[in-house]
């Protein structure tokens, strides 16, 4: 069976084995394995598997070192280890052509693909090692000696001719480059010149405009902080108000418990009448039942007169009755008299108490007509604090927007003055780069690819400051009357915005107090800092949740105002909004 190995043809080296030799030499016609070098204990597989029969055959086919040198310098190999394992692969080869004379032969070719692929000046560097390599030398006469067939190989000399050609033609390539590049160098130098000195009118263009608009920036402030004082001063006029409202209301509160009380006590008073007027009417009753009773003893009187004359007898028990009856009738006169006098003074004590009744109501009317004409008051106060409002709200858009207006001017002019030093550095880099284009090229491209990352970076920065500037604005403004105007009912909501919080699995208050050790510290509650504080510092309420991200890529809540994680829990669930940088980006 005829094997053929095939030396310095692969990329990897894989140990050989007996079986792999078998394998290969078992097909019906010459089979070739390509390795990449021959190790000792390749050649040993292989001598075993000689030893096997003698049947076996092996052609070694060995590279020359030039063209394998060449294409280990072209991949980056160290010389010294180029050269040792061309070395190792040659003594290898002999060692086992030398054990099996007459079943292997050798055979020197040329990598034809590598010695194609790689330069001229490798292939001149390897000539010249290996003519000044003895040992290698040594043994590539010995391969010579032995192989059946060498293939053709240049001379150091040629090499070094064939070499010296492409060197020089690379050279006329390099100096055509040159002259091209040089020419473009000074075409780029002209425009360069003249974009500076547009540039150079456009900055003075632009200075007079930001002189134009800080002169109106100066006067813009002057009547803000003219308008600033009136806003503090009716400002002061509101609070008074608001303190003479408070009183007004305290007292009519207090008149409003007195009257409740008088009225209570008119009650009593009421229903103590009309216990005292039922005893009268009792009293009256027994009353008349008396003067009935009277007017039938004067009957039986007068009847007991017209008999007094045929009953003396009974003189004496109807002198005695008559007494009786009179004392009970004087009695009765009495009692009568008594109730009349109680009724009288309980007559009079209720005229005092109506008395009372009707001052009170008329107080009560007074403190009524004080709160309405305090309420319209109030209104009134309230109404033109609106419309100072409005006004400082008109006035402080203004500002801003001259504000802007100056930042943009600003942002362009120092933009304008970065690019136009940047423009007189690539200039002087076109001067004294003019004799070497081909590196000036390579390092234009890359300042080139800089400034772009850099502007493209620069505008992400831009935007995510300009959102959080517009949120804190917004949230300050949103803040500011929570705390002056609506302070009562901010604290009412404030429980229920924590309550919240501490229900979403978007806020972990374990986590806020490990992240931030102020808050650990302290005895704040973590959604209430959160809610206070921590959104406009910038902080994160869990891992789950981006505050600076969520404001930078949703821009309308950030010019709402809205408190970051309380939106996205009402309202960005439900609009499946992103909440972390990496899931926006």
């Amino acid at each position: 069976m005829l094997l053929v190995i095939e030396l310095g043809a692969a990329t990897e080296h894989v140990p050989l084995k007996q079986n792999m030799l078998e394998q290969a030499a078992s097909g019906p016609d010459a089979q070739m394995l390509a390795r990449d070098t021959l190790t000792p204990s390749d050649s040993q597989a292989t001598r075993e598997w000689l030893a096997q029969t003698p049947a076996n055959t092996l052609t070694l086919r060995w590279p020359q070192p030039q063209a394998y040198i060449a294409a280990c310098l072209m991949t980056a190999t160290p010389i010294e280890q180029a050269l040792a394992r061309w070395q190792s692969m040659a003594n290898q080869a002999l060692w086992l052509f030398r054990q099996h004379r007459r079943q292997v032969a050798l055979e020197g070719i040329v990598i034809s693909e590598a010695a194609a692929q790689a330069a001229s000046l490798y292939r001149l560097a390897a000539a010249h090692l290996v003519d000044h390599d003895a040992s290698l030398q040594e043994a590539l006469s010995y391969l010579v000696a032995s192989s059946q067939r060498q293939a053709a190989s240049e001379s150091a000399e040629d090499t070094a001719r064939h070499a010296l050609d492409d060197v020089h033609q690379h050279e006329q390539t390099i100096r055509k480059q040159i002259v091209q590049e040089k020419q473009l160098a000074k075409q780029e130098y002209d425009r360069l010149t003249h974009q500076l000195s547009d540039t150079l009118e456009e900055n003075k263009r632009q200075l007079h405009q930001l002189r134009t608009v800080q002169e109106a920036l100066k006067t813009s402030e002057q009547q803000r902080d003219a308008q600033e004082k009136t806003l503090t001063q009716e400002k002061n006029h509101h609070q008074a108000a608001v303190k003479a409202r408070e009183t007004s209301e305290q007292k009519l509160k207090d008149a409003m418990q007195h009257h409740d009380d008088l009225q209570k006590e008119n009650e009593l008073l009421v229903a103590q009448l009309h216990k005292v007027q039922e005893t009268l009417e009792g009293a009256a009753k027994r009353h008349k039942k008396d003067a009935e009773a009277l007017k039938t003893s004067e009957q039986q009187r007068d009847a007991q007169e017209t008999t007094l004359t045929q009953e003396k007898n009974q003189h004496q028990a109807v002198a005695k009755a008559r007494e009786t009856a009179e004392q009970k009738l004087k009695d009765a006169m009495q009692h009568y008299d008594d109730l009349q006098k109680e009724n009288e003074l309980l007559v009079a004590q209720l005229h005092k108490v109506q008395e009372t009744l009707e001052g009170a109501v008329q107080r009560h009317k007074k403190d009524a007509e004080a709160r309405k004409a305090s309420e319209q008051r109030s209104a009134a106060l309230e109404k033109t604090l609106t419309q100072e409002k409005k006004h400082h709200q008109a006035a402080a858009k203004a500002r801003e927007t001259a504000a802007q207006k100056i930042k943009d001017t600003m942002q362009h002019h120092h933009d304008l003055e970065e690019e136009n030093a940047l423009l007189v550095e690539q200039l002087h880099s076109v001067q004294e780069a003019l004799e070497e284009a081909y590196l000036k090229q390579t390092s234009k491209e890359a300042s080139l690819t800089k400034q772009l990352e850099d502007s493209q970076a620069h505008q992400q920065t831009v935007h995510r400051l300009q959102s959080l500037i517009t949120w804190l604005r917004a949230h300050a403004y949103r803040h500011a009357v929570a705390a002056y105007r609506h302070s009562r009912a901010y604290k009412k909501s404030l429980p229920k915005l924590v309550d919240l919080l501490d229900k979403s699995d978007f806020f972990d208050a374990v986590w806020y107090r490990e992240q931030y050790d102020d808050v650990a510290t302290s005895n704040i509650n973590p959604a209430e800092h959160f809610i206070k504080f921590g959104a406009l510092e910038g902080r994160n309420p869990s891992p789950l949740f981006d505050t600076e991200s969520y404001l930078v890529s949703h821009p309308d809540v950030a010019m709402s105002g809205q408190h970051p994680l309380l939106h996205y829990i009402r309202d960005g669930i439900t609009e499946h909004r992103t909440t972390k940088q990496e899931v926006a980006q």
